[in-house]
């Protein structure tokens, strides 16, 4: 027997309901970091690409971005190098651009198997750094590339009206920290965007906040399809926060958002 209220089924609510849950947590629980997107290449297509790589990106990262971009140095390609993109764990692209890197195909190989630090890690860093100075920002766009110094990590963060929040470079080798967070000098410096972002804790605390705002807007919506479906999304609130709580903990290595708070 189905239950219904206004044309709202059970089971109908119960799926929207674990839809907006899955929703929050898919991000975080199955984005692939930058060095998982060589493995995914390597397992496509073998070791020869896979040791080919010379550059790695990412745009919006929050922290991992959708996509990853793998620069190859490819001989045979007219441009001299192959374009790679990989999302969920599969490469859905490849080129041979010819415009963005004409004349190119001999680029230092960056060995991902031999560096130390992973897009995970870098992200960590930044966080904290940002942190530290007090500032706050909604995404980061990430490049790997081998210079001089080794294999360094540029990270880009932005805010979330999409203005540059700052830059850092990391050593990819080593973990150091090449250049220290340099705050962009048009960075929004109003006090409500302070006090937002910095109460919340970067990245990580907006991500916290806005699963439980979310899930309490779900409450209200459903509330008049009866008591039940209440209860459900008050539990499944409870859940986000404890997903986000989880986060949060293992990115800073601290915890401050509780189920029960």
């Amino acid at each position: 027997m189905k239950v219904k209220s206004r044309g709202i089924s059970y089971r109908k609510t119960r799926q929207t309901v674990l839809c907006i849950f899955l929703g929050i947590t898919t991000n975080y629980a199955f984005a692939d970091t930058a060095f998982q997107a060589v493995q995914v290449l390597k397992a496509e297509r073998g070791l020869e690409p896979a040791n080919a790589v010379c550059e790695i990106r990412g745009e919006r990262g929050g922290p991992d971005p959708k996509n990853w971009v793998l620069l190859l140095n490819d001989p045979r390609s007219r441009s001299g190098v192959r374009e790679i993109v990989v999302s969920g764990k599969k490469i859905i692209s490849d080129r041979t651009p010819i415009a963005e890197y004409g004349g190119v195909g001999s680029l230092p190989i960056l060995n991902t198997e031999s560096l130390r630090l992973d897009s995970s890690d870098a992200f960590r860093i930044a966080n904290k750094e940002a942190a530290n100075l007090g500032v706050g920002f909604h995404w980061l766009d990430y490049k790997l590339i081998r210079g001089d110094k080794g294999a360094i990590w540029r990270l880009y963060l932005t805010d979330y009206l999409g203005n540059p929040v700052g830059n850092i470079l990391i050593s990819a080798d080593t973990g150091a920290i090449l250049r220290p967070l340099q705050l962009d000098p048009d960075i929004r410096s109003s006090a409500e965007t302070k006090s937002e972002w910095v109460r919340e804790g970067g990245l990580v605390g907006h991500a916290s906040r806005t699963a439980s705002n979310v899930a309490d807007s779900t409450k209200k919506t459903m509330d008049k399809t009866g008591r039940f479906i209440e209860k459900t999304a008050v539990t499944t609130q409870k859940k986000v926060k404890s997903v986000a709580g989880d986060v949060q903990e293992w990115l800073t290595g601290k915890r401050t958002v509780d189920p029960d708070n």
